[in-house]
């Protein structure tokens, strides 16, 4: 019986590994692109959720990802929380969930999901690294 939780947690735990997109050389974010991976990731790790929405069909949620996300100062803080990437166009139970109404939206949440933070439309680098270090001072 004790093999077979063992067999169980190392599955999970190979799963969430294999929906995360590490950063790469270009300094990409290290998205998750499940919620529920993500969350727990977050409760494991005692992090915030950094919840990006997007749609394929977005243009400020494009440049928000080739500017903004890719800011080195912004990756660096982004490494304290778990950070997830929803297609909005794909994932409508997370959009219900949350509701979200317009993309770009960024959600920060506790480890558990619950709302800390919203905002709707395009966050600049240097609108969203006060926000992130000011979320981090808080917890502390």
């Amino acid at each position: 019986m004790r093999n077979w939780k063992l067999w169980v947690v190392a599955l999970v735990t190979a799963i969430a590994l294999g929906s995360l997109k590490q950063s790469d050389s270009r300094g990409n974010m290290p998205w998750i692109n499940s919620l529920s991976i993500g969350r727990k990731i977050s409760v494991q790790r005692h992090q915030m959720q950094l919840i990006f929405f997007s749609s394929t069909s977005c243009e400020w949620c494009a440049k928000m990802e080739n500017t903004t996300f890719s800011n080195k100062e912004v990756l660096n803080l982004a490494h304290s929380f778990t950070c997830i990437q929803i297609d909005g166009d794909v994932n409508n139970k997370a959009v219900a969930k949350y509701r979200v109404m317009a993309y770009p939206t960024l959600i920060i949440t506790d480890a558990k999901g619950d709302s800390i933070y919203r905002f709707e439309g395009y966050l600049s680098s240097d609108q969203l690294k006060p926000l992130l270090k000011a979320l981090l001072k808080d917890r502390r």
